[in-house]
């Protein structure tokens, strides 16, 4: 909780320049409104609103369309619109009041957004107050606006407990180091949220809307995510790497510069199709024959067509994992790369999701 939150403003607005260059790309395109809409599957009512500006469309909307017609949505929007950041930072706890013998509240210094994002944090923080102070019951009353009051109902012994990291200054800490790990998100409102290098690992996002939302260098390893809508959701970071002419040797003893061909940018050359493609870190040491092991980083295109024989990231019974797919006598069984692990047979009973075929593998050495 001790970074700042950032909270992106999800309606966009295109500048009257801006529709004029969407205008001629259009054109460039050979397209029209009509055929806009059916390439990117959205409503007349969403393209008419871009291009009559007639009331701001949702950011991941926008960006599609910028993208589509091959325009950075940077230099489209209308810059009077409110894109603006407002980064809210947890400096420390103001005061602590006592309610009742099983009521207090603490107020969070700052002014917060009180949105899904705020209260997964706050959340985050009860449960760390739930294992210090032994009481499984303590929980939030009501979280009120401006300067963030987080009501608590707990024991009194838990109340005095937390009295007591608030003399001390403890409380201060732990404010500033609550993360989102393990945390109940499902079903969240997370929408252009700023997740970037969030640390997710384990926490359940089952349902939760996080089209728009930055997620690039965030730990999702072990979340639950099924059903999640990643719909412009940022997975992935761009970086360039020099790309040599000739093949290395087993003893490349310079670096000169007389053999780089250019630069190339590894999203190009690994991710085909960005808008379906996430990342995903492995778990576990099911695929390790595979060449797949604990801590890579697959990349996951759900684009593709699922045939027999590929390694695909599939949500069984809730829980995400990474197998091979094998259609054999007419049943189908999801294979693991590691005589140690049993093979996973789907039958009628379960409940099976292929959310992607696993295009590469990021290994470290």
């Amino acid at each position: 909780m001790g970074e700042a939150m950032t909270k992106v403003t999800r309606s966009l607005i295109a500048s009257k320049m801006g529709i004029e260059r969407a205008e001629k790309a259009l054109i460039d395109l050979g397209i029209n409104k009509t055929g806009l809409e059916k390439r990117l599957g959205f409503s007349r009512s969403t393209i008419s609103s871009f291009f009559s500006r007639t009331k701001p469309i949702d950011h991941p909307y926008f960006t599609k369309i910028c993208k589509t017609l091959n325009l950075e949505w940077e230099e489209i929007v209308e810059k009077d619109n409110p894109m603006k950041f407002e980064n809210s930072q947890i400096e420390n706890i103001a005061d602590i009041e006592t309610i009742s013998p099983r009521l207090a509240a603490f107020v969070i210094e700052g002014s917060f957004p009180i949105d899904a994002l705020t209260r997964a944090k706050i959340q985050a923080l009860v449960k760390q107050l739930q294992k210090i102070t032994g009481d499984a019951s303590l929980e939030i009353v009501d979280i009120q606006e401006g300067s963030i009051k987080i009501i608590l109902k707990g024991s009194p012994e838990a109340l005095a407990t937390i009295q007591d990291l608030y003399n001390s200054g403890q409380l201060n800490e732990l404010v500033k180091k609550a993360d989102l790990s393990g945390a109940d998100l499902s079903g969240a409102d997370l929408s252009g949220a700023d997740l970037s290098g969030a640390d997710l690992s384990g926490a359940d996002l089952s349902g939760a809307d996080l089209s728009g939302a930055d997620l690039s260098g965030a730990d999702l390893s072990g979340a639950r995510l099924f059903g999640v809508e990643l719909f412009g959701a940022e997975l992935r970071s761009r970086f360039r790497l020099p790309l040599y002419l000739n093949p290395v040797a087993a003893g490349f003893p310079t670096y000169p510069e007389d053999y780089i061909e250019g630069k190339i940018d590894l999203n190009r050359h690994l991710v085909k199709h960005p808008d379906t493609t996430f990342l995903v870190r492995v778990v576990g040491e099911s695929m390790k024959d595979a060449g797949i092991h604990p801590n890579d980083m697959l990349i996951v295109d759900r684009s593709i067509e699922v045939t027999s024989g590929q390694v695909v990231i599939a949500l069984v019974n809730g829980e995400l994992t990474v197998k091979r797919i094998r259609n054999h006598q007419n049943k189908l069984w999801l294979m693991p790369e590691n005589e140690s692990f049993r093979p996973i047979e789907i039958d009628e009973n379960t409940d099976l999701h292929i959310w992607g075929v696993v295009t590469n593998v990021i290994h470290s050495l």
